[in-house]
């Protein structure tokens, strides 16, 4: 990832101590506590839209995505606004998987992080109660031709309203080969779980033309066992 000038650093400390406005058991924060499970993600080299083997999807973040609680951790808003002319300038949407190439079934969430300073975009899903063996699944790349230098997450507030940040992350830049996400989420295990997609830059954002992560087919497969 590229270091920033110290300035944003001090911009980025300065705003992640202001007051919070709401609730940490409404919106995960940059500020909210760090899990102690971190499972390690694992790759394949081709990518896999679909399950390879049987199961059931148990969330389909892509399908979820208006049911999901909007954050860019300084500020909540609105969810499934119809457009991109939000103050915060952050932004999800589903995308349509021929401008990037993909086949015509293929779910694909676009991400826009917030441009005015918070730099980062959170979506809260309703919870699922995870069971041994299931597991995080997505493709991970920025949309074509566009620059980008950011880092996807999966995170999640637990049963008993705790934020665990950090829990899976996945760092990309322009270049970069597509990444293939398999998580194992089984430590995760017999509780409710309210997962949280997150897309996070370390360096100022000017033009909301950059960094536009997407996620393609992201979900949380139940392998038949």
């Amino acid at each position: 990832m590229r270091r920033f000038p110290i300035i944003s650093l001090y911009i980025l400390c300065m705003t992640a101590c202001l007051p919070v406005k709401f609730s940490i058991t409404t919106f995960p924060l940059e500020s909210g506590p760090i899990g102690t499970i971190t499972p390690s993600p694992t790759f394949t080299v081709v990518p896999s839209f679909t399950p390879t083997a049987s199961g059931s999807i148990v969330l389909d973040f892509v399908a979820q995505l208006c049911n999901a609680r909007w954050s860019t951790g300084s500020q909540a808003i609105p969810t499934c606004p119809g457009s991109t002319a939000d103050s915060a300038g952050a932004f999800a949407a589903s995308l349509d998987p021929a401008n990037e190439g993909l086949p015509a079934d293929t779910a694909v969430l676009l991400t826009i992080p917030g441009w005015n300073g918070a730099n980062t975009l959170f979506l809260r899903y309703p919870a699922v109660i995870v069971r041994t063996g299931d597991r995080f699944r997505a493709t991970l790349r920025c949309k074509r031709a566009v620059p980008c230098d950011l880092q996807f997450g999966l995170e999640y507030f637990d049963s008993g309203g705790s934020y665990h940040s950090a829990f899976i992350i996945w760092n990309y830049k322009s270049g970069d080969a597509a990444i293939s996400a398999d998580a194992d989420l089984s430590t995760l295990a017999g509780q409710p779980v309210e997962f949280v997609l997150v897309l996070r830059l370390f360096h100022e954002l000017n033009n909301p033309d950059q960094d536009n992560g997407i996620w393609i087919g992201p979900q949380i497969f139940r392998p038949v066992r």
